[in-house]
């Protein structure tokens, strides 16, 4: 799991998933399918928020399994927060 807090990194990966325009599916309680835009390849992404207070991510791309914040978390994460405002609404 990547801590996912404001660096060079995350923005990086924030850059590249507004390019790429993934597409998102919800998967489970804090699970999703992420569709890369670029290579149709499936990738599978959890969200969870630590004790820490912090938001932790996985991805089993490759950037992720090497603990990376990668544009696949970034657009699920997108989806995620729309998701718990609307539940909040």
């Amino acid at each position: 799991m990547v801590k996912l807090e404001m660096n060079k990194q995350l923005q990086g990966a924030v850059r590249r998933a507004a390019q790429i325009h993934n597409t998102v599916k919800l998967a489970g309680q804090n699970a999703y399918t992420v569709i890369s835009g670029h290579s149709r390849e499936a990738y599978r992404g959890t969200l969870r928020k630590g004790v820490d207070g912090f938001a932790w991510a996985w991805c089993n791309c490759p950037a992720g399994q090497k603990s990376m914040v990668c544009h696949h978390i970034i657009s699920a994460g997108w989806v995620h927060t729309a998701i718990c405002k609307m539940r909040k609404s």
